[in-house]
């Protein structure tokens, strides 16, 4: 392995000339937009059906049917932006996420079945927005060859911040009002930032090039591709397990309020994981890097088990942030 380090003040330089680069600021702020809720509205969900119906057991049923419609809908939804365009894809998808989280509000209050619940959890799941896929197909149009890979970096940046603060803006808002409307407001937020995003020249001018048109499976040819996509549904499947047993341990602590606090931890070390991993030039087999923090995270998440109050608890999960980040970053190459 070799370091070698950027100066921090070249690195900021580098993100603002990306930023200041023609037809970049507007697609930028929806993603900012449409980001802030993917790491809220789980939590704000999960606590909204514990709080209603007093069952973890049910509120662990919603948010796997939440994640396991987003695993979906990031696929079908590149695939359907190949062929029908990003603008299309993204105003559609919000206009069926945004009534369908408001609908799942009313069921629960109703007290309506569980299979209904996650019926429109999985359908709210896969049609939230996946603006972050749109901005980064869009970097080849907008960002010179030598920016490419800060553009990237960039792309990365806005989703882990936007997972740290997710939350905490949820922290008020349990404080003062019912989780239904962080519930809503997550989905006017998704609704607002894909808006922002299909409606600049980028998005509307954007076309699939001739190697993106392929079909739906093709890719799942190769042996290598499905290795990856098992390994990020696994650490994906981790992640949704560490922020379930976030808000779990919490109320067993006698400190539910707490939870939002343990999620940002997560968050705060996947982004520091994904400065830290950014910054340095790795040599060597990528397949034994991902074996070691694979490794480091699931000894992280015994120490999560095994804390026994929300301090260790949040340390621990902070370290799993730090092993998680720059993992889903290397698969998502």
């Amino acid at each position: 392995m070799t370091r070698s380090f950027p100066s921090t003040a070249n690195t900021l330089r580098a993100y603002l000339r990306v930023l200041g680069l023609p037809g970049v600021a507007v697609p930028t702020l929806g993603v900012v937009a449409a980001s802030v809720p993917i790491g809220a509205l789980s939590l704000a969900m999960l606590l909204l059906v514990e709080t209603r119906t007093g069952r973890y057991s049910l509120a662990g049923l919603v948010v796997s049917a939440l994640a396991c419609g987003t695993g979906i809908g990031i696929f079908f939804q590149g695939r359907l932006m190949d062929r029908f365009g990003q603008p299309a894809v993204l105003v559609t998808a919000a206009l069926v996420q945004f009534p369908t989280l408001c609908v799942f509000v009313l069921a629960l209050h109703a007290s309506s079945p569980p299979w209904i619940l996650a019926v429109l959890a999985f359908t709210a799941g896969s049609c939230e927005p996946q603006v972050g896929g749109a901005l980064r197909a869009l970097w080849p149009d907008l960002v010179p060859e030598g920016l490419r890979h800060t553009a990237l970096s960039w792309s990365s940046l806005i989703f882990e911040v936007s997972l740290l603060l997710g939350p905490l803006l949820l922290t008020p808002v349990f404080a003062l009002a019912n989780p239904a409307v962080g519930v809503v407001g997550c989905a006017a937020f998704f609704a607002t930032g894909a808006g922002i995003l299909a409606s600049s020249s980028a998005a509307r001018a954007w076309r699939a090039g001739p190697r993106d048109r392929v079909g739906w499976l093709e890719a799942l040819a190769s042996r290598g591709v499905r290795l990856m996509a098992a390994m990020a549904a696994v650490v994906g499947a981790v992640a949704g397990f560490l922020q379930f047993s976030a808000a779990t341990l919490t109320d067993s602590y006698g400190l539910p309020q707490r939870a939002p606090w343990i999620y940002a931890a997560l968050s705060a070390g996947s982004l520091i994981g994904v400065v830290g991993y950014g910054a340095r030039r790795w040599r060597g087999l990528v397949r034994h890097r991902l074996a070691v923090m694979m490794g480091c995270l699931s000894a992280a998440a015994l120490g999560c088990a095994a804390a026994p109050g929300p301090l260790v608890l949040g340390m621990a999960m902070f370290f799993c942030g730090l092993m998680l980040g720059p993992m889903t970053v290397r698969l998502s190459e």
